[in-house]
């Protein structure tokens, strides 16, 4: 009888031995237990769509009130967004597909690696705060808002207010970017930096994240009505190419024959990949060498249709996960539209040497195609733009100005 509630003892003990064991390590990972001593306290503070936390390598939902500790990393998925702060020291929001990783969290010093996608960041005190790219160190001053982009390759930092320095060993020396300023370093497969430049920035160069973002400050370079117009021109043109695409398909349909959808590859299934069919439209034009057929190779004038359209606002099939590239690739397939690319080491993807036989430089010496989505021009390559559902997509080919004549905006 002693014997057996002996053992019962012990197994009880060994019982509760684990469900500690249990609770310390799920509550470690989770952090329930509160920050490291002299570690400053990063907590978050909203959470939009599926936002992961990875700590200790686990992942889990992401939710409000979680303290973040040094070496956590942040993942946020499609329509997705989290906003985090530091006291009133300072807070950042990420956009939708983006990762960033806290890599260092105490009284002296707090950095955020950016590894990819946008951060904006709204700096009280830059006392210690520091945002890293894989190649820069930024070094924000007090009452400074900016943001930081990586893109496979291509990575922005954008002042809005105030002045950040960035440091970095591409750039030979430490870089002051003021307000109404960014620094755009690209870099090639092995960490090396193809150039470095620092230019002007307005609503017309930002996406539609670092819009809204803009909107809910002040005292920015620019004003809310410059932002707000902006807006208002992007969905304005999004809504003239539904209409155009709709009175395409009237034509279409007067004449007897059936809208088209260029459908995702033949073969392919929801089923075998896993991932949902969307749709985007897009539209392939070269009206700008319409006047400028003066400057025309010889020869390729047969390329040139009367309208200057190649092809007209068309409805696309793509999977989650497919980029600008992939649905180029498609139409033109299916449109019997004959392109030309190159693997480019330095954007780290594919260029658009030619659609239809028009080449770059067909058309002068800063001619060549260029793509906008939603009425904004990326400034990295269109195989590393993630297509949404509904996304509007128009190639365009340029002869002056690098894309000015087409409604690219470049600032000084």
């Amino acid at each position: 009888m002693k014997r057996s509630s002996i053992l019962n003892i012990i197994a009880v003990l060994l019982m509760l031995a684990v469900l500690v064991c249990c609770i310390m390590f799920i509550g470690s990972s989770r952090n329930w237990f509160g920050a490291k001593r002299n570690e400053r306290g990063i907590n978050t503070e909203s959470v939009s769509g599926a936002v992961s936390i990875i700590r200790r390598g686990s992942g889990y939902s992401l939710k409000s009130g979680i303290r973040l500790t040094e070496g956590d990393g942040i993942r946020t998925a499609a329509e997705s967004s989290a906003t985090l702060s530091l006291e009133d020291v300072f807070s950042f929001t990420l956009s939708e597909r983006s990762e960033m990783e806290l890599t260092a969290s105490g009284e002296e010093k707090t950095s955020l690696l950016a590894k990819n996608g946008s951060v904006f960041f709204d700096v009280s005190s830059g006392s210690g705060v520091f945002a890293e790219l894989s190649c820069a160190v930024i070094n924000p001053g007090d009452g400074c808002i900016f943001s930081v982009e990586s893109v496979h390759g291509t990575q922005t930092v954008r002042v809005f207010r105030g002045e950040a320095t960035v440091n970095s060993e591409l750039l030979g020396a430490s870089a002051t970017v003021p307000s109404g300023k960014q620094l755009v370093i690209v870099q090639d497969e092995n960490g090396e930096n193809s150039f470095t430049d620092i230019t002007g920035i307005s609503p017309q160069t930002m996406n539609s994240f670092l819009l809204d973002m803009c909107m809910e400050k002040e005292g920015l370079y620019f004003t809310k009505e410059q932002l707000s117009e902006e807006m208002v021109r992007r969905e304005q043109e999004k809504e003239a190419a539904r209409i155009a695409r709709e009175e395409y398909e009237k034509e279409i349909i007067a004449r007897g024959g059936t809208v088209p959808v260029i459908t995702r590859k033949p073969g392919s299934s929801q089923q075998d990949t896993g991932r949902s069919t969307m749709t985007c439209t897009i539209q392939i034009v070269c009206d700008t060498i319409l006047s400028n057929m003066d400057l025309l190779t010889p020869g390729k004038e047969a390329f040139v249709p009367a309208n200057g359209v190649i092809l007209a606002v068309s409805r696309v099939e793509f999977e989650e996960g497919e980029s600008v590239f992939d649905v180029l690739k498609r139409a033109c397939a299916y449109a019997d539209i004959p392109i030309d690319y190159s693997y480019t080491v330095a954007f780290s993807g594919y260029y658009i040497e030619a659609i239809n036989n028009l080449y770059e430089f067909d058309c002068g010496s800063q001619s060549g195609w260029m793509y906008k989505v939603n009425g904004w021009f990326p400034n990295y390559g269109s195989s590393n733009y993630t297509l949404k559902d509904g996304d509007d997509i128009v190639w365009a080919y340029t002869c002056h100005g690098l894309g000015t004549d087409i409604g690219a905006v470049y600032e000084e």
